[in-house]
């Protein structure tokens, strides 16, 4: 139900943005879209054109530009596209009455043509880092990429960050650890950084509920039902083929497991299945719409949350942990210590973590799963903690950026109002 007059108009650029292929990234963007309008705040998105699964969105207006196809340089065609999106946004703020400009980050430049907009058209600017950028953890694993990329995180992308950061009236992040990084590097003028977490839509599990209500609906398989949703292989410094070995040993013990992995039928996954030679244990599944994502965790026995290892004090929260938590499956979580793990331990009721990468620590976890699930002690739906609920769905989650966004409004109004005392 809309709770006030749509007399406020939000400009939200989002690299991703439903439907699309990466619906991890697009999915936080897409649920703002979808709920500011309850909070008074009309919108109007601007993004990528992609082909995808097909999802409800939004509300309101989405313009689609297209991205030129570089396959091999994510990087090159974030540039680029938002070199091409920079004259699009510029002749819309011209033509509309927008009263602010959000910008999601990642792809990064995003940011800076929200600096170039916001100081050539005075507009209010709200930036939104997802992830780190000059503070980024994760390096590539060959050498002279990861060399690369030290450099360009130590000179460049903080001094353009820098730029981003001073331009911003407000400057939000999703994890506390990249909160409390970023409180020094945030200049005086901008507020923040503020922490708004993803989340999960509650609406996306009223199906799922209702069609259990508190019944058992446990399939009988022969084998222990392990699910991974989203990219697994090339994302970081991840390289997951030694718990693919410990997969092929357990049922080598004669303790049957099956990891399906849905959102990623890539070369490079493909490959490593290949090598371990777990062909007929784990399967590599296209990306499906996100309904139906949530819907196969509900019918699985185990959701796998995998991070690589790393002694970073950043550390991400897989977007897909808080649907994790909320379909109340049991949690394998092979992770380092850090805000993920300890979301999990905060908020689950049955999981399992093991923080040590290696082979014998994680089949001492998957050794206990198994003869859980065999003995069928592994308890098929275990709701979060009640407060998780509360804190973190997306529609209270919206509700807090759109009282950001009205703050912002109001000190820039202020702010301008002062001006012109001044100069009367």
């Amino acid at each position: 139900m809309q709770k006030g007059p749509l007399n406020k108009h939000v400009l939200i650029v989002s690299y991703d943005f439903l439907p699309c292929t990466a619906i991890g990234a697009a999915i936080r963007s897409s649920k703002f879209a979808l709920y500011l309008p309850e909070f008074g705040w009309r919108t109007t998105v601007v993004t990528r054109s992609q082909s995808g699964p097909h999802n409800a969105a939004t509300n309101d207006k989405v313009v689609r530009i297209s991205a030129p196809k570089f396959p091999f340089s994510y990087q090159l065609t974030a540039w680029l596209w938002s070199i091409k999106a920079w004259f699009t946004l510029k002749n819309m703020i011209r033509e509309n009455e927008f009263h602010l400009l959000y910008i999601s980050c990642p792809p990064f430049p995003l940011g800076l043509v929200g600096t170039a907009l916001a100081k050539q058209t005075s507009l209010p600017f709200v930036v939104d880092f997802r992830d780190p950028w000059a503070l980024d953890p994760y390096r590539p694993k060959g050498r002279v990429k990861a060399m690369l990329k030290g450099l360009l995180c130590r000179w460049l992308w903080p001094y353009l960050e820098e730029k981003i950061l001073a331009t911003a009236d407000c400057f939000l992040v999703t994890t506390e650890s990249v909160r409390d990084a970023y409180q020094t590097r945030v200049p005086v003028c901008t507020r923040g950084p503020i922490l708004i977490p993803n989340g999960f839509d509650e609406s996306d599990f009223k199906t799922v509920d209702g069609s259990q209500a508190g019944i058992s609906h446990r399939v009988h398989r022969p084998y222990l039902d392990m699910l991974y949703c989203g990219r697994f292989a090339e994302v970081g410094n991840r390289s997951p083929a030694w718990f693919f070995r410990s997969l092929r040993s357990l049922n080598d013990e004669g303790k049957p497991v099956r990891l399906r992995i849905i959102g990623d039928d890539s070369r490079k996954i493909k490959s490593l299945i290949r090598q371990t030679h777990t062909e007929n244990i784990i399967s590599a599944l296209p990306m499906i719409d996100h309904q139906s994502a949530i819907e196969n965790m509900r019918d699985c026995d185990v959701l796998l949350v995998y991070q690589e290892a790393t002694n970073a004090k950043l550390s991400a929260v897989a977007g897909k942990t808080y649907e994790y938590l909320r379909s109340g499956k049991p949690i394998l979580a092979v992770a380092p210590h850090g805000d993920n793990i300890e979301l999990i331990e905060r908020f689950g009721v049955y999981f399992f973590i093991c923080t040590d990468h290696s082979h014998e620590a994680i089949m001492g976890a998957l050794r206990t799963l198994h003869n859980r699930w065999q003995s069928q002690s592994l308890p098929e739906i275990s709701f979060p903690k009640s407060d998780y609920v509360n804190l973190y769905n997306r529609r209270t989650l919206t509700k807090r950026l759109s009282e950001i966004f009205n703050d912002v409004l109001q000190a820039r109004q202020e702010m301008m109002k002062g001006t012109r005392v001044q100069n009367g």
